[in-house]
């Protein structure tokens, strides 16, 4: 990788991150919640969940194949 294709990938991982920070940061009480970031958190938590056990399913036992 050349630098700048680090560079990017550094802001492309960062600044949607930060993003996220500032807008529950400006929304607090207004439009952000606890509850918003419990369901958030939980969400979060079991799409990852999902994702890797099927690419572990899929990649590694081979017991279901895609289109």
């Amino acid at each position: 990788m050349t630098s700048a294709q680090r560079t990017f990938n550094l802001i492309g991982v960062v600044v949607p991150f930060l993003a996220l920070i500032a807008g529950i940061v400006l929304l607090w009480n207004t439009l952000v919640d606890w509850s918003d970031l419990v369901v958030l958190a939980v969400m979060y938590v079991i799409a990852g969940l999902g994702v890797t056990v099927g690419f572990h399913r899929m990649l590694t036992h081979r017991s279901f194949s895609t289109h």
